[in-house]
């Protein structure tokens, strides 16, 4: 596919890479990322985006079972506004600018859900949120372009697990699931987007959507966003587009229009999936 075509096309979707990175858990610590993420700050604030899964197909039950659906108060109602992915029992990992001028206080989760609607299946468990803890770089709210978009829910309670309740095996090295050159079509393992956002039809769909994907070169992210160089080349970030094979009407499955906090997993076949990448920012073009 010729430069012209990829920079016609800028249907991506950027996703904070999980590796490296210390998470403070309860007695533990679990490596996830590249930037230490302190657990003394409690976010007041910090801001939300929507998703929206593009060309996506319902995901089944017991499928996802890290999946979170992050909600707020809001007008006497609890409304679902961002994504999240269960880590342990008691942390969720979402993308920071989810809570702007929203305290944890006005937040809870549900885990184990498929349906947003309707009566709860038999697995899922609605928990509050005691406090919400922002990467130490972001103050009261993000503030322009910030690469160290993360937050980690603490729940006032520890999720009960089950079959569909299940914190994700976060990838001790996602480079396996990257490519560094350009190719007509990236041979590394694919990799599936899930969310409750918009689909193509704008439409808010009441289960869970899944979208095949797969991680884009290094050198096309770049080439795609100049500004954001060297996060990608320090593996801050990833990028994501559907196969170059794909008919041209459906090259494009996955976030569009932000995806606040959902996961990126990645395994053979889409099998033993592992937890690559949070959800951070989607170029709005998609739309």
């Amino acid at each position: 596919m010729s430069e012209q075509k990829l920079n016609a096309k800028k249907e991506k979707v950027i996703f904070l890479k999980i590796e490296m990175f210390w998470l403070i858990l309860t007695n533990i610590c679990i490596v996830l990322n590249v930037i230490p993420l302190s657990t003394e700050q409690e976010i007041d604030s910090v801001g939300k985006l929507r998703k929206r899964i593009m060309l996506g197909q319902n995901a089944q039950l017991f499928e996802f079972p890290f999946q979170v659906a992050v909600q707020e108060r809001l007008s006497g109602r609890w409304v679902f506004f961002c994504g999240g992915v269960l880590v342990t029992e008691k942390k969720v990992l979402t993308a920071a600018d989810c809570f702007d001028h929203l305290t944890a206080n006005k937040v809870r989760v549900i885990v184990g859900v498929l349906n947003l609607y309707g009566p709860p299946n038999q697995y899922q468990q609605t928990i509050y949120v005691s406090n919400i803890h922002k990467h130490e770089s972001i103050e009261d709210e993000l503030q322009g372009w910030n690469p160290n978009n993360i937050a980690v829910i603490t729940l006032a309670t520890a999720a009960k697990l089950n079959l569909n309740v299940q914190p994700a095996k976060i990838a001790e090295n996602a480079t396996q699931y990257t490519e560094t050159n350009t190719h007509e079509k990236w041979m590394k393992p694919p990799c599936v987007i899930t969310g409750w956002g918009y689909t193509e039809n704008s439409i808010l769909p009441n289960t869970l959507q899944k979208a095949s994907t797969r991680i884009m070169p290094i050198n096309i992210c770049q080439n795609m966003w100049p500004s954001f160089k060297d996060a990608f080349s320090d593996g801050l970030f990833l990028c994501i587009k559907s196969d170059f094979d794909l008919p041209e009407e459906h090259q494009y499955n996955g976030p569009c229009y932000g995806d606040g906090g959902g996961p990126l997993m990645c395994g053979p076949n889409n099998q033993n999936l592992q937890l690559v990448g949070i959800g951070c920012f989607v170029e709005p073009s998609c739309t």
